[in-house]
């Protein structure tokens, strides 16, 4: 499989979440009944600090299921999305 990447995060999000709900389908298809949710997660060593002003909240980032390992509890929240 093959992702072409898109310079706008707008245009990767839209791009990922279509190969996500693809995918998703397919494996459904395997087998009656079932339900899958695909998700991802990404620990980022940069410091949202240095990301500048222009980003998204932190907020944002982890609901995408990014999170930064320069939060003390960023395992826990990661966890907690997880298993939540």
């Amino acid at each position: 499989m093959s992702l072409s990447l898109k310079t706008s995060q707008s245009g990767l999000t839209a791009n990922w979440q279509t190969v996500r709900k693809e995918h998703e389908k397919k494996l459904e298809n395997t087998v009656p009944g079932l339900t899958v949710k695909l998700h991802s997660y990404i620990l980022s060593p940069t410091q949202f600090s240095d990301l500048g002003e222009a980003c998204s909240t932190k907020e944002d980032y982890n609901s995408s299921g990014v999170y930064f390992m320069d939060d003390p509890d960023y395992l826990e929240q990661m966890c907690a999305d997880i298993f939540g």
